[in-house]
């Protein structure tokens, strides 16, 4: 869990998840931004998904694998989370 891009970067330094859920609108480093990152950074695919509440700044954005509306229910979101992580 982090509060924005920047911290998000720094402790993806110390672990590998299996999946990142990350907005597009947060302060200091946002998710386009953090999302450029990790794909520049890491040589592993890691699934990414996006939850926003505005699709135009999503849809500026490269390398993301899902794009979730906020605000999306609860089975749309593990729905989506298990497509990626194969637990259906």
């Amino acid at each position: 869990c982090a509060t924005n891009g920047k911290e998000a970067l720094l402790k993806l330094d110390k672990i590998k998840p299996d999946l990142i859920i990350t907005d597009v609108m947060m302060p200091i480093m946002d998710g386009c931004e953090l999302i450029k990152n990790i794909r520049l950074k890491s040589t592993e695919h890691v699934p990414i998904i996006v939850m926003s509440a505005g699709f135009k700044f999503a849809d500026s954005c490269l390398g993301w694998d899902a794009f979730l509306k906020k605000p999306a229910d609860v089975d749309e979101i593990l729905g989506t989370i298990e497509k990626f992580l194969s637990l259906s």
